[in-house]
């Protein structure tokens, strides 16, 4: 019995190690997305060439799992988002009048 706990017992606190590697992960990766997307503005809209490899090979101290694919991969749809909320903050302050219909196009009076 005794055996069968402590069994249970590692095995949630192998999974409760492991969301949390998951979440710093997560945070780490947002992070980078975040300071690519600032570089992408102040560069008119394109990312510096060998910007991400040079961040890969300074974060490699902190977290030897980064790799250019991970970055990549997170960024993108990271990166679309952030663009989309942009987007509809910069039409919802053009102005106060927006009317939507449904599966129209939007008209502004």
């Amino acid at each position: 019995m005794v055996v069968c706990n402590a069994i249970v017992i590692a095995k949630k606190a192998k999974r409760v190690a492991k969301a949390r590697n998951k979440a710093a992960r997560k945070k780490t990766l947002d992070d980078v997305a975040q300071s690519i997307h600032k570089t992408r503005i102040s560069n008119n809209g394109s990312v510096p060439h060998k910007f991400i490899s040079d961040l890969v090979s300074t974060m490699k101290s902190e977290g030897p799992w980064i790799n250019q694919n991970m970055i990549n991969y997170h960024f993108k749809p990271w990166g679309e988002r952030t663009d989309k909320l942009h987007n509809e903050v910069v039409i919802a302050h053009a102005s106060d009048h927006i009317t939507i219909d449904a599966g129209a196009i939007p008209k502004v009076t």
